[in-house]
């Protein structure tokens, strides 16, 4: 799962949160009889939320996206 933060008058993409899908569905808030999923994430730089290991600047995400291809390319 990937979630951005976006900055609204440039458009431009701050942080990101890239989150493994089964560490989303174990983590989130459960609303709606657990048919939806919530995340409150932190940007200040000393939180220690449960999300911020998953918390990226923008100018990481493109590495972190390819080391997870490569790990899953490997694990089959």
């Amino acid at each position: 799962m990937l979630f951005v933060l976006v900055d609204k008058p440039t458009a431009n993409i701050q942080q990101a949160w890239f989150i493994p899908s089964f560490d989303f569905d174990r983590l989130a808030n459960h609303l709606a009889g657990g048919t939806k999923r919530r995340i409150t994430a932190s940007t200040k730089p000393g939180s220690n939320d449960q999300w911020r290991p998953y918390r990226l600047m923008f100018s990481e995400l493109s590495d972190r996206i390819l080391s997870v291809l490569d790990d899953l390319e490997q694990s089959t």
